[in-house]
Parts: C-alpha cells; structure tokens; sequence
C-alpha cells in the first residue's frame, strides 16, 4: 500500500525531506559544508527496480518527469494526465506534507512542495540479468574504465558502496567516491570533460622534454656529451613526493629532465617549467590554457599506471611566490595516484617552512643529503664526482685536456655542471680564452659576459638590449620577458644573435602568439647579468644601498646576484674600507637592508 506511512515510497520521500530541509555536501573544495538543493544542478532520484508496482513504474514516475519543469503560475493539479497521474500527485502530496509538518511542525507551503518536485525523480530501473537498463549501465562502466572486461566487478562494487551508504545515510562525493574506487583496484579513465585539459598537460609536456629548461648537455669542441649522474639510478621518483635540491648549477634541472625522459612510457607524466608556475593557482591555468584549475585536472586524471608531477625551479619565480598554493595542490593530490618531484635551490629549501613541509619526509638516499634538513624528503645533487668527470673526458678529449692542465683551484670550480658547461662554451666558441687564471665562478662568468656580451662589435647594443629585459624582469618579479619589453624595435635583431649565441633562449609556444617570450640561457647568468644592470653602478659600491632603498623588495628577489654583487666588491677593494662602509650601511638598525647585510657579512667570512 503506497499510502501507508510505513511504505517504501514513505521511507525514501523521508530522505528527500530531509535533503531539501537541511542540504547536500557542496562540492569541493567545500565538500565539509552544507548547501541548498539547487534545481538546475541536483536531482534526488527514487530508484527501484523491476518489481516495482506500475503506479510507481508508469503513473509516478512520468508526473514528477513532467512536474520538474511545471510553471509557478499554474495549478500542480493539472500537471496530472489521467486517473493513475492523479492518484500519484495525491500519494506523492500527502506523503510530503505529513513528513514535512513532523520535521518542522509547521504545515508545507505550494512554494516549498514545487520546490521538492523540481528536484526529485522517480525511476524503475530493470537491473536483472541481461535487463535493458543493466546492459545500459555495462555499456557506460566499460567507457569508464581501462580494460572493459572488469565493468561486471565495478558494477558490483558500486552496489556495495551504495548500500553501504544507503543503510548509513552517508554522502560520498564524486572524487571520494573515485578514490574508494582506485583504492578496490579499478583502473578508471579519466572524465571527458578533463580529457581535453589532459591532452594539454600531455602536450606541454612533451615540448618541455623536446627543449628542456636549462642545457643538458656540455657542448664541447669535439662535439655534444651527455651526461648520466650517478644518483639518478638511485632515485625512486614514484614512492613519495621529493625535492632536488643543491647549490645554483649543480644539474638539478637536468637531473629532473632525466626523470622525466625515462618514465615517460611507465607513468603518466605532467612536466612543467618555473615558467609556467606563478603566484596563485589560477594563473598557471591562463598559462597553460586549461579550462579547470591543474588540481581539477591532475586528482581526476585517473589510471593504473603512477603518475609523477615534475616542477622545474619553484624557486625561480622569485617575485611571485608559488608556496601558497603549491603546497595546496600537494595536500589535494594526497592519496592519489600522483607524486610531485621538484628542485629548488638549497637557499631556497633550507629557508622556506611552506616548502619543507611540502616534502616533509626524510632523505632518499643519506650519503646525498645536507644535514640541516633531516626532516625532508630530498636528494642533493653536488658537483660531479671523480667518476663522473672521467666518464666525460672520455667522451670529450678537449675536456680532458682541459682538466688536464687546470690548476687545482680550476680543477674543483670545473667539477660543478654549470661552471664545465661554460668553460667548454668558451674553448669551443673562442679558443683564444686564457682559463688558467679564473679562480671562482664570479671570474669564469666574467669572461664568459665579455666574450658573449661586451667585447663583441656591438657589445654595447646588446648590453643596452639586457639591460631593457633585466629591466622588464625586475618589473614583473619574473625571470622572463617578451621582445615587446624592448622599446626599440630596431633591436630585436640583436635579441636574435642573443638567442643563437646562447646567452638567451627561447621559451617557445606561448598563449599569445604576438610576443616572444625570451630568459636567460641559465638562471646563473640571471643572476650575473642583474648583479650588473639591477642592483645600481657596478663600479659605486653604495650604489647597492642607494638601489636597495628605492626598492627594499630586491634583497629578496635578487638575493643571488647580490653574493655576486658583494663578491665583486670585496675583490675590487685592496684596503676593504668602502666594502666595509657598505656593509655597516646595509646593516642599520633603521635604514638598512637585513638580507643585503647577510650577504656582505658571508662573503667577508668566506
């Protein structure tokens, strides 16, 4: 009897009271809160099977299909077509009415009853072997899933869960019910409204590996060596998140391109650049024309295979800060498929709660750790180890030479990847270089800017074109420009010798064809190059407070370049007394600059 207040139909209209009184889950990230039913997102459907009597099969369920869209202005009771329609609106009504006053002790008004009917369905479903709607639901699991031949296991599974639910009067939603899916073992597909998202992912991906972020290999005169670091066989990308951290040059950036380059055919790979990593969530969005935000898209990139996110230089974008949501996507991706490799700068690691607590963890493998973070999960990559460096003499006469005649101290700056990279630049484009008398880096890269940048025929172009995009960088707290940056259109042309010299590179395919993104070949040389043309008159050693005055923000922005910076000073001056006027006007109790002053005092140590 569908009448009685102890029918089925009572019971489940019961639930639908209850739902449109008191809410459903919002949709995450809210998925903890309550919102209101809403009729053009939500439908609360009562379902029943085949035995279902034919008031409910026929008369209900096609009245409340047509009361969904019914009018305000019209009466409810001529929404009902015959004698079983019309008995079905009385049932339904009264069910409704009688649950609602002992819910709320108030009578149920005309606005709320067609507010329940807008969001309610009723549906006979023939679920017994080979039944139509059965054969209907197989149809739809097999597109949902990897290997179409386990749907009968995952319809069975959805059962379970939904019984579970209904017995508990729980809710699960849609990314909890995917992960309590993947966790009883399917291999679910993604959803087509991501697909598109993904292909992008895919796409950006292979053309970060096609033109990595930073040089990975050593361009020597007798030819291109590629270089294998010892510690890459040691690393397990797909067992936890992981930074890659180590001093500026070490390979960090060629070590993550290796991972990337060998897993590409075992895991699913999302390979991003500082570049397309910025300030808030949204951003890298624009940039890399998704239409969901990356979390949407990586949490419902479902599959079987592990899925590994590679983030070249977090810490590049110095000016726009990604550790306010980066480490909200880790939490996000927590218990997924998905792991999240990185590097970043020891500096940056050591200092940064946000990013240590983003890997928290212990080392991967002790003997490449630094001790000062034992609470993270990390690997440090260092200079290259006497193995290494035989392996490429090997494979490089030239180099061998090289090490060959170094001095000691020459010897142990070449053994950094960064400082080989542009030695080896130097005797392959220009012979004549005399190395033997470099002593540190900030000596290596000189010779390098007056032999690429300064002593050319136009070397005063191109560094008036520098200075614009050191200029344009600054600006945009980025490490990256666009040729419209450049006021002179006459001076593109030297942003192109720039670019084939290697002093810049290109960043490829941008969202906006009219501009050519352009950065450093290395941030190293960022960092030289605005050591020289960000941070005041070279040649003034004030001119580093003065610069800092004006913009206190630099101290942070441009902390490498002011080691360099201070470095250079101190080499400059034979009796150290403007360094030291220098360092105790960085270091003023009211007008000073804290970071600048630590940069003075640690080069004065060292």
């Amino acid at each position: 009897d569908l009448t009685t207040p102890k029918s089925t139909l009572a019971a489940a209209l019961e639930q639908v009271v209850a739902m449109y009184d008191v809410g459903v889950p919002d949709r995450p990230p809210n998925g903890e809160t309550l919102r209101r039913l809403d009729r053009y997102i939500d439908r609360v459907a009562v379902v029943s099977d085949e035995n279902a009597s034919e008031p409910i099969r026929i008369a209900t369920a096609k009245l409340v299909n047509r009361l969904r869209t019914w009018p305000d202005e019209v009466p409810l009771e001529e929404a009902a077509a015959n004698e079983p329609q019309r008995r079905a609106l009385r049932v339904l009504t009264a069910h409704l009415q009688r649950l609602w006053l002992e819910r709320k002790g108030v009578e149920l008004d005309e606005a709320q009853l067609c507010g329940m009917f807008r969001i309610l369905a009723v549906r006979s479903l023939e679920l017994r072997a080979e039944g139509a709607d059965l054969r209907a639901v197989m149809l739809d699991l097999q597109d949902i899933v990897e290997d179409p031949a386990t749907a009968p296991r995952l319809w069975r599974d959805l059962c379970e869960i939904g019984q579970q639910l209904a017995e508990e009067r729980a809710w699960l939603v849609r990314d909890d019910l995917i992960d309590r899916l993947q966790h009883l073992g399917h291999a679910l597909l993604p959803s087509a409204r991501l697909r598109p998202d993904i292909g992008r992912l895919s796409q950006v991906t292979r053309d970060n590996v096609a033109a990595p972020p930073a040089p990975i290999h050593i361009d020597a005169p007798d030819g291109s060596v590629e270089v294998v670091r010892d510690i890459a066989a040691r690393i397990d990308p797909c067992r936890r998140n992981l930074a890659i951290t180590g001093l500026p040059g070490s390979g960090k950036s060629a070590l993550l391109h290796s991972i990337a380059t060998s897993r590409m055919d075992t895991c699913d790979v999302v390979y991003l650049t500082w570049v397309q990593l910025q300030s808030t969530a949204g951003a890298p969005r624009v940039e890399l024309n998704l239409t969901h935000d990356l979390s949407t898209v990586l949490r419902g990139w479902t599959g079987s295979r592990p899925g590994l996110l590679l983030l070249d230089g977090i810490d590049q974008t110095r000016g726009t800060d990604p550790s306010g949501w980066l480490p909200q996507l880790v939490k996000h991706l927590d218990g997924t498929r998905w792991r999240i490799i990185a590097t970043i700068r020891a500096f940056d690691l050591r200092h940064s709660f946000a990013w240590r607590e983003m890997f928290a963890g212990s080392p991967d493998v002790p003997e490449h750790a630094e001790a000062e973070l034992s609470d993270v999960a990390h690997v440090c990559v260092g200079d290259f180890s006497d193995g290494e460096i035989a392996d490429i003499c090997s494979r490089s006469p030239a180099l061998a030479r090289l090490f060959a005649s170094a001095p000691s101290d020459l010897r142990m700056l070449l053994a950094n990847p960064f400082n080989l990279s542009i030695a080896a630049d130097l005797i392959r484009t220009a012979p004549a270089a005399d190395l033997s008398r470099i002593r540190d880096r900030l000596d290596l890269l000189g010779q390098y800017w007056r032999i690429r940048v300064a002593s050319v025929p136009n070397g005063r172009l191109r560094e008036r074109v520098l200075r614009a995009i050191v200029g344009a960088m600054v600006s945009k707290r980025a490490q990256y420009a666009t040729d419209t940056d450049i006021d002179d259109a006459s001076m593109l042309g030297v942003v192109d010798e720039l670019l084939r010299d290697g002093v810049l590179r290109d960043l490829g395919h941008q969202p906006w064809p009219s501009q050519r993104p352009v950065a450093f070949s290395h941030p190293v040389v960022f960092d030289y190059a605005a050591a020289l043309m960000a941070l005041g008159d070279p040649n003034r050693p004030d001119a580093v407070a003065e610069t800092l005055d004006g913009d206190p923000d630099l101290a942070m922005l441009l902390r490498p370049s002011l080691d360099m910076r201070m470095a250079a000073a101190w080499r400059s001056d034979s009796t150290k007394a403007s360094y030291w006027r220098l360092a105790l006007r960085l270091v003023a109790s009211e007008s000073g600059h804290i970071i600048a002053a630590a940069a003075a005092a640690a080069v004065a140590a060292a």
